[in-house]
């Protein structure tokens, strides 16, 4: 049995309790999903919850497997190249040349001494020729660490102060040392400044950290 409609006249229209019917035309209900809800309703929370989370959980390995690949990387134990005497080493704001390295006993205590000539490589006067705060030559006695040297110029015995450009200076630096040497191999790494034509703070040249560069070994002697 046909429902019976509402029909408007001059319309055409006739509303029924199955649809709409317009000129003839039978226009279906929209289609429910099978859950009971619209198709085009969004997507859970729980759903997008867990999207988020296998896809964080992703990111979240890669960043694990890079962190464990730098440290992997820093605990590698890397040797040094070997300093040579009277072979110029590039440290950042000098070049720096190794002229002989002993260890005098005639002073009492015994001092380590390395005579090298400096050579200021920029183009201003460094108050700070090793970085500031300074980052000098590091000797080491068998496994004791030295404290930091005095650098006297070799030409009048005064401390350096200061270097001007391409104006080389014969340099001794002075490590005390706390007893005789037994027989116990000295050594001296040095440190190259890294230096950055513009930097993230004034937009200028200016000096970073240091990095090791190289090693020079000495045994007990004279030069």
């Amino acid at each position: 049995m046909r429902d019976k409609g509402v029909k408007v006249r001059g319309c055409g229209i006739s509303a029924q309790t199955s649809g709409l019917q317009f000129s003839g035309l039978q226009f279906p209900e929209p289609q429910r999903h099978p859950s009971g809800m619209d198709a085009k309703k969004p997507k859970s929370r729980t759903r997008r919850f867990v999207i988020w989370l296998y896809m964080s959980s992703g990111v979240a390995i890669a960043a694990a497997l890079g962190w464990m690949a730098r440290v992997d990387q820093v605990r590698q134990v890397t040797e040094l190249p070997l300093a040579a005497l009277n072979v110029p080493l590039d440290l950042g704001r000098i070049s720096m040349t190794p002229l002989n390295l002993w260890i005098s006993g005639d002073a009492a205590p015994p001092v380590l001494v390395l005579r090298a000539r400096l050579e200021n490589i920029t183009g201003e006067t460094q108050d700070a020729p090793f970085g500031f705060p300074p980052r000098y030559p590091a000797a080491q006695l068998g496994e004791a660490q030295l404290a930091d040297p005095r650098i006297t110029l070799s030409r009048d015995n005064e401390l350096l102060h200061q270097l001007h450009p391409r104006m080389p200076e014969t340099v001794q630096f002075l490590w005390t040392l706390s007893g005789p040497p037994d027989g116990e191999e000295a050594s001296i790494t040095f440190f190259r400044q890294n230096f950055k034509l513009r930097d993230n703070i004034h937009g200028r040249a200016a000096g970073l950290g240091h990095e090791p560069a190289a090693r020079l070994v000495v045994a007990e002697g004279g030069p």
